[in-house]
């Protein structure tokens, strides 16, 4: 039996309900430090290389909106990606989610302009 918490007179949880929302909340956990901790590194070493010329306070600014976006841009993509599952299946979705994280992963860690010209010659074949 769950013991009585602030909460329990208003929300019934049963066991396996706060095992899924334990389980959701540490996923959840595990991915925003992993994010938050790229975006730390890239406020102290992506300034320096993707923005050479700006001040400092607009490179946290820029880095601050890179976090924005990402934030804003997941629901979005797992709305489409759960629609296009619900659909078709889920295991053609997950290989599109999973092929399409990996040259994104791979170009972010290519600094400059470098990281346009690899996506230019990845998309025509490296002819």
């Amino acid at each position: 039996m769950m013991s009585e918490g602030f909460f329990s007179k208003y929300i019934k949880v049963n066991r396996k309900q706060g095992i899924a929302l334990g389980s959701s909340f540490g996923g959840w956990l595990m991915d925003s430090m992993d994010l938050v901790t790229v975006l730390v590194v890239f406020a102290l070493v992506g300034s320096k290389l993707f923005w050479p010329k700006v001040t400092p306070a607009m490179a946290v600014f820029l880095t601050t909106l890179t976090y924005a976006v990402t934030i804003l841009a997941r629901p979005i993509g797992s709305a489409l990606f759960g629609h296009l599952a619900d659909i078709i299946g889920r295991k053609s979705p997950l290989i599109y989610t999973v092929l399409g994280n990996y040259p994104g992963g791979q170009i972010t860690g290519v600094p400059g302009y470098n990281a346009a010209k690899l996506a230019v010659a990845m998309s025509s074949g490296f002819k």
